[in-house]
């Protein structure tokens, strides 16, 4: 999948960093995470996070989806999936 482009694994699935939704609240199918660092480049955003179990993915989110989320170092989140599948299992 990576000759597509950039990936990341979740849950130890890999998925495209913008396929990934980040919530400020729980919610279906989500899995708690923390922010660990923002990188702000040109217009995106790019949040590094760890969840629960050790796994370390990381977003691709647009500036303003960034400040509507208040994302800042140790803010807790909650990630999914978002839209159709388009993930490959890791094996």
């Amino acid at each position: 999948m990576k000759f597509l482009g950039p990936v990341t694994t979740l849950d130890g699935t890999l998925i495209r960093p913008h396929d990934i939704e980040v919530l400020r609240t729980p919610g279906p199918d989500t899995v708690a995470a923390t922010v660990t660092r923002l990188t702000r480049v040109g217009y995106e955003v790019r949040a590094e996070l760890r969840t629960a179990n050790g796994s370390e993915p990381w977003v691709q989110l647009t500036r303003g989806q960034a400040e509507e989320l208040a994302l800042e170092p140790e803010r807790s989140v909650w990630l999914r999936t978002s839209g159709a599948p388009k993930t490959l299992a890791v094996s």
